[in-house]
């Protein structure tokens, strides 16, 4: 009888160790597959990483903050740059609606886009600063140097993006870009 209350005892006991073995296996296993990502989870177009040489693979994709940023996808700005040239726009200043600002010209009304932030006399200035008095403003003439890419080409009429990245007042003060890369231009 003795040994059969042990025998009782110890197969409680195994039993016990089993079961808290068979939820720790158990719980390994879930927390391991919770661990493990998909291929393709995270990625703006759920396709799996590409194991190309860096030289033989697609453009990557910014994400979705840099493509805000720039307000062009990453193929949208390599058709830009592919199909650009360097041009030079003189106006008087009309307005500067969000990014965009415009000059009455000798043609007509010309946009140029700009970026967000310029560089004046040493210091950081929004290009809503830029124009409101400050470096010149409305009705006054300015000179921009900006990159211009034709879109699109017809018989009696063309669409182009200028992107400006200098502009000079009528004082001379000269205002530059702030972007990431330089922009160079031959005499």
């Amino acid at each position: 009888m003795l040994w059969g209350i042990n025998m009782k005892k110890s197969l409680k006991i195994a039993s016990i160790i089993g079961l808290i073995l068979l939820m720790l296996g158990a719980s390994v296993l879930v927390y391991g597959m919770m661990q493990t990502t998909d291929v393709t989870k995270g990625r703006p177009d759920n396709r799996p990483p590409d194991n190309r040489p860096p030289d033989n693979r697609p453009p990557t994709i910014l994400p979705k903050e840099e493509e805000e940023r720039f307000g062009l996808t990453l193929d949208q700005l390599k058709f830009f740059l592919n199909h650009a040239s360097a041009v030079t726009v003189n106006g008087s200043v009309v307005a500067l609606v969000q990014s965009m600002l415009i000059l009455n010209t000798a043609v007509g009304h010309t946009r140029v886009l700009l970026p967000q932030n310029w560089t004046l006399d040493n210091m950081i200035v929004s290009r809503e600063i830029l124009f409101n008095g400050t470096f010149s403003g409305i009705g006054q003439n300015v000179t921009v140097k900006a990159l211009k890419s034709v879109l699109f080409t017809h018989d009696n009429f063309s669409i182009n993006i200028m992107f400006g990245y200098e502009i000079t007042n009528s004082k001379g003060i000269h205002a530059l870009a702030l972007l990431p890369f330089n922009i160079e231009t031959q005499p």
